[in-house]
């Protein structure tokens, strides 16, 4: 070869591993793949982001054109520019000739073989590279012709060839012993045909340049938080919150993070965008979708059922992290963060609030509800099929209960319990804290209370035969007569409340309770949620009984 000549190498290191690395490449394959830059994301919980871009771009010919297509979701992509010039946006699927991914040796000296080449080949016996020049003659075989392409460069195919020598000679060799190839000139690149898609942005005017903004719902964007509430005694606990963000869309760039607390509607945003996506097929898309294991009451808001009350803010609440701001819109509030370089496939934990709560531990269960078909069969006390375990007493439920006194509302989300003793914070459970309004309360469930023990029985004990008639049925009316019976096996003073929704109306109890008649309840009877909350001692048993009245078709 001659000095003057620039030489153009091929390294062939490991085929059974790796494909061809080409050191030059001069020719470009694909146009202008600039993206504009991202400026904030705003991300909800049910795995979608609204991706806002904006910054300057290159017009020619009164177009900007890129390969660079949004992750849109259906009828979401707005482009606009500032100059008010944007006229239209096509898009378009081109049949591009780019370098073939699983070219090996052999295809780079076949597409170049009519140059004079210089190769290295090793042995299996330890000697040194020899060194080789002449032209490649042809592949002698197809070792697996039926193969993927991609399995045959991973397992390294032992492809035979025919080389011709400068001094006369021709050498059967095989492509797995070729480690390196010197082209004296530029070689040709073995290439495919790719599809590509183009999106160009179309401008009634001559500027040279165009301030634009985009804006679209992105899918495979989510964020989830994470409280861990650490109870220090019965009557004060710290609450933080941490949010974990992951990405499997695409590059966000050093972008602005908005954290919707809320409840989204995207109606038609369950598919790619029309505009965007070339082979529309619902199935195949929703075999790429990453990230389905959020559980709805997390990715929606539940609602802690507890009255409003007015917001004292005492100054416990605190946000000791500069890089999270927040804001409200609409029925949304939002946590604003930056992670940085936000890139495809990452994940980042944050930080959002830390909270010292009042807290207040109570024991806490649900007796049945009682309507109208649980009475047909009641002729005496009995303990008819319900939700109690097997030995008839009700499952109780310990928990604790702390009041939102900040100015932000607490989103749904998994919450770690910790408890503090002599030996620090001990673990106790995972549970979930209801979405809870500023001002409104939150109880969380710790764990089941095995020596609070509750039972329950009923039974009709008056009856007074067509009293009254409703949509041409007549109706009795039925006095029900229930007893509970409550003990404390605790060796400490444990407050317990018992719930118990009822169809019909209250008469008495022999222990205080309150009674909230329930809203649009549409039937004959009305229907109240009635609560008994007591304080037992170790070791104390109460027993209560109270009755209501009912109306009732025995038909």
């Amino acid at each position: 070869m001659q000095a003057s000549n620039q030489n153009y190498i091929i390294n062939s290191f490991n085929f059974m591993r790796n494909t061809i690395l080409l050191l030059v490449l001069a020719t470009p394959f694909f146009l202008n793949a600039q993206t504009v830059p991202v400026r904030s994301v705003t991300i909800f919980k049910n795995n979608k982001a609204m991706v806002e871009r904006n910054g300057k771009v290159p017009v020619e010919n009164r177009r900007f054109i890129t390969r660079s297509l949004p992750p849109a979701l259906f009828g979401t992509y707005w482009a606009a520019a500032v100059s008010g010039d944007l006229s239209s946006i096509f898009t378009a699927l081109d049949s591009l000739d780019t370098f073939d991914p699983v070219a090996s040796p052999v295809d780079m000296m076949e597409k170049n073989n009519d140059q004079l080449v210089n190769i290295w080949i090793s042995s299996s016996n330890s000697q040194p590279l020899e060194a080789l020049k002449g032209k490649f003659i042809r592949k002698l075989s197809n070792p697996m012709p039926n193969a993927n392409p991609y399995y045959q460069v991973q397992q390294g195919a032992n492809v035979p060839f025919l080389f011709q020598t400068t001094d006369g000679r021709y050498l059967y060799l095989n492509e797995m012993a070729v480690t390196r190839i010197e082209f004296a000139n530029e070689p040709a690149i073995p290439s495919v045909k790719k599809a590509s898609g183009r999106l160009e942005l179309r401008f009634n005017s001559d500027k040279k340049e165009q301030d634009i903004n985009l804006v679209y719902l992105s899918d495979s964007i989510g964020w989830t938080p994470i409280y861990r509430l650490e109870m220090m005694g019965n009557s004060k606990a710290r609450l933080s919150l941490r949010a974990e963000i992951h990405n499997n869309s695409e590059d966000l760039g050093d972008a602005e993070l908005r954290l919707a607390v809320g409840i989204p509607k995207f109606q038609f945003a369950e598919e790619p965008s029309r505009l965007f996506n070339f082979y529309l097929v619902s199935n195949q898309y929703q075999q790429q979708r990453y990230y389905g294991y959020q559980s709805n009451a997390i990715v929606s808001q539940t609602i802690n059922a507890e009255s409003f009350d007015e917001v004292t803010v005492l100054g416990g609440a605190r946000n000791n992290y500069p890089n999270t701001a927040t804001s409200s819109a609409e029925d949304y509030f939002f946590y604003s963060v930056r992670p940085g370089n936000f890139s495809k496939f990452s994940r980042y934990q944050v930080p959002i609030l830390e909270e010292t709560v009042e807290t207040k531990h109570y024991f806490e269960t649900t007796l049945i509800r009682a309507t109208p078909d649980l009475l047909h069969n009641y002729t005496s006390y009995q303990s008819y099929a319900d939700q109690r375990k097997p030995d008839d007493a009700y499952p109780v439920d310990h928990i604790v209960e702390f009041k939102n006194q900040s100015k932000q509302p607490w989103t749904t989300g998994v919450v770690n319990l910790l408890s503090e003793n002599k030996n620090g914070l001990q673990p106790v459970s995972q549970s979930q804290l209801a979405f809870t309004a500023p001002g409104a309360t939150s109880k969380v469930s710790i764990a089941q209370a095995p020596d609070i023990r509750v039972n329950h029985v009923e039974a009709v004990v008056e009856r007074r035969e067509n009293v009254t008639e409703f949509f041409l049925r007549k109706y009795d009316v039925a006095k029900v007569e229930g007893n509970v019976s409550v003990t404390n096996y605790k060796s400490e003073p444990a407050t317990i409340k018992i719930r118990r929704s009822i169809v019909g109306k209250p008469l008495s109890s022999g222990q205080e309770w309150q009674k909230q008649e329930e809203n649009a309840y549409l039937g004959v009877n009305s229907s109240f949620e009635a609560v008994w909350e007591i304080t037992l001692k170790p070791g104390e048993t109460r027993r209560w009984k109270y009755d209501y009245e009912v109306l009732v078709d025995w038909q």
